[in-house]
């Protein structure tokens, strides 16, 4: 990758590695899978209606669980932004 060999490359990357870089790559995949399951479990649970039900619920639940991703993923991003100061 740019003419960089690939102890270049990893050396780079560790130098521009940065502490904030670490631990939003750590809280956030934990919130979303938070989010899935619940969002998951919560329609999984109320679903009425045989396989037409399932289905319906199946959608909803994929929906409301990538709207909330990308709403928490903006307020983790700000909060990480005016924490850790980007």
């Amino acid at each position: 990758m740019l003419g960089q060999n690939g102890s270049q490359y990893f050396h780079t990357a560790y130098q521009t590695l940065r502490y904030p870089d670490i631990i939003q790559g750590l809280v956030k995949p934990v919130v979303f899978g938070f989010i899935i399951a619940s969002i998951g479990c919560f329609y999984g649970m109320t679903t009425r209606g045989g396989t037409q039900g399932v289905g319906r619920s199946t959608t909803q639940a994929v929906v409301v669980s990538s709207v909330l991703i990308i709403f928490v993923d903006f307020l983790i991003s700000q909060f990480m932004i005016n924490v850790f100061g980007f």
